[in-house]
């Protein structure tokens, strides 16, 4: 079985010729930088074949250090990237970015105060319509804001979507039963991804839990019936994951858990 992790960090060191935003330092996972070597030996040592790379946020808008791993180790990696929802330059940028080798798609995260107004304020407008013609999936992280998420597949059910954690909260964990509930939610809006099928709209679970924490096989279960939602399957030709097999459910501890 290939065991593909959905969502690890890598970054270079916050320099004058490479800053890093003001104040975002101390959010970094460890002091030192996890470069594309360091994060191949890890994942060796851990059984995982490939992973999704997502830019860490406190380095910013940026997608050099990713989009460099995946051109160098194109059977390894693949990029879900950034890109500001607020500059105006991003609408033209999109397209061309997307396109770019080792590029999957971008990731969003819309779980903070602030954040979430630009799903209520109409920055990210521009992103869905792009995004379902370009047929460019998209990373969500919308813990708060899943009837705006219900909303936006039901205007464009072409929009291929992957709902980070699984729409909860962290640090909850899966195994609290509460949490669980919420797959009613995601499951109303998977009815408009066409049954989770990958042409015509995906709604997958990317779902990152704090090492030890595993998933509960009856969780996974319960999620996959009321959600249906689909195993990690971010490369061509890889396999989907079993239900099971909870232990490939949870997301490898490479890098900690994803922000």
């Amino acid at each position: 079985m290939m065991i593909a992790d959905s969502q690890v960090h890598i970054w270079a060191a916050d320099t004058p010729e490479r800053p890093w935003p003001p104040g975002e330092a101390a959010r970094a996972h460890t002091p030192t930088p996890l470069t594309a070597e360091k994060l191949l030996e890890k994942m060796d040592a851990a059984g995982v074949a490939r992973a999704i790379l997502v830019p860490p946020s406190w380095e910013g808008d940026r997608n050099d250090v990713v989009l460099a791993a995946a051109q160098r180790y194109p059977d390894r990696f693949a990029v879900m990237g950034r890109i500001s929802l607020e500059a105006p330059e991003s609408r033209a940028e999109f397209l061309p970015l997307t396109r770019t080798d080792g590029m999957r798609g971008l990731r969003f995260t819309f779980h903070t105060e602030k954040q979430q107004k630009l799903l209520t304020g109409g920055a990210a407008d521009w992103l869905w319509p792009a995004a379902a013609a370009a047929g460019v999936p998209l990373m969500v992280h919308p813990p708060h804001s899943l009837h705006l998420i219900d909303a936006i597949a039901a205007r464009h059910p072409n929009l291929r979507l992957i709902v980070d954690h699984l729409g909860l909260v962290r640090p909850k964990l899966d195994h609290e039963a509460r949490p669980f509930a919420r797959a009613t939610r995601i499951g109303q809006a998977s009815e408009h991804c066409r049954k989770g099928e990958c042409g015509h709209g995906l709604f997958q679970r990317a779902l990152s839990v704090p090492h030890p924490a595993r998933l509960s096989a009856p969780g996974v279960r319960r999620v996959r019936a009321e959600a249906n939602i689909l195993g990690i399957r971010h490369f061509a030709g890889a396999p989907p994951l079993s239900a099971d097999d909870h232990s490939v459910y949870r997301r490898t501890h490479l890098a900690g858990p994803g922000r």
